[in-house]
């Protein structure tokens, strides 16, 4: 058996890798993966916020496209009508997965790259697809527009290029130790238990110290969702930000819950009078 300052650090470092293994297993799949990225996001097509975030950015640039037209109550009543119907219609989740999949590697390139050249200050999800659809959706309504339309940038504002790439060097450590931080964790905790000289006082140690690192992390969330998605609510960013760390912050949950229930069993345990 270790002498109990080691058990503590060991307690410490166990406490310390629980999150880091969950954020690692979180970039690895949700941030790491095209497919699964796609998947996670593809259901908020059908959400209010986004649809209604992506009317507006979209809306600007096609009144932009009008010119003076645009000021006549009856063309911006007819662009928001044709909006309307092309976002919330079946044009709409096809397109916002094919952008969201082109966006994704994007970011994986930034990610991978060390060039620190920016083409813009934003990751944008391309809706090109749309533009026939909104096009026809438009003259349906009564509004002729400029055939510039297809040339325009039709897409809207998703990540800042400056967060990702400040993100590069996190991601670089997390994937390169991302796939042993779950197994060093596990191990950790073995190791903890099996050296320990009072496993279950050292056990009851560890879901303190594993809860105190667990709202460290969601401290840490907190703090960076408005550095990444901005302090609005139901733009774009905030709403993926949102759905992309939905998984994590289950994750911690869990943790949180698992630790919650061994520290109560542990007290429970010590209430009991031992034989003499």
């Amino acid at each position: 058996m270790l002498p109990r300052p080691i058990t503590a650090l060991l307690v410490l470092i166990t406490a310390l890798l629980l999150p880091l293994a969950l954020v690692s297993s979180w970039v690895a799949t949700t941030v790491g993966e095209t497919d699964e990225y796609v998947d996670t996001v593809a259901p908020l097509a059908e959400e209010t916020v986004l649809v209604d975030a992506a009317h507006r950015e979209i809306e600007s640039r096609v009144l932009s496209q009008l010119g003076p037209a645009a000021t006549r109550p009856q063309v911006t009543e007819g662009v928001d009508r044709a909006l309307t119907r092309v976002l919330e219609g079946p044009e709409f989740p096809p397109a916002w997965e094919g952008g969201n999949r082109i966006l994704h590697r994007q970011v994986r390139r930034i990610l991978d790259s060390d060039d620190t050249r920016r083409n813009s200050q934003w990751v944008r999800v391309d809706l090109a697809p749309l533009v026939d659809d909104v096009t026809k959706a438009l003259r349906n309504e009564g509004v002729q527009i400029p055939s510039g339309l297809a040339d325009r940038d039709l897409t809207v504002k998703a990540l800042r290029t400056s967060d990702v790439e400040r993100a590069r060097g996190y991601y670089d450590l997390i994937q390169k130790a991302g796939s042993w931080l779950p197994l060093a964790w596990l191990v950790a905790i073995v190791l903890t238990l099996l050296t320990a000289r009072r496993r279950l006082a050292a056990l009851g140690h560890l879901a303190v110290a594993s809860l105190i690192t667990l709202a460290l992390l969601a401290g840490v969330l907190l703090v960076a969702r408005p550095g990444v998605a901005g302090d609005a609510d139901g733009t774009v960013p905030a709403v993926l930000w949102s759905t992309l760390t939905r998984g994590l912050w289950t994750s911690v949950g869990v943790a949180a819950m698992v630790a919650a229930i061994v520290l109560a069993v542990r007290m429970a345990l010590g209430l009991v009078p031992r034989k003499s």
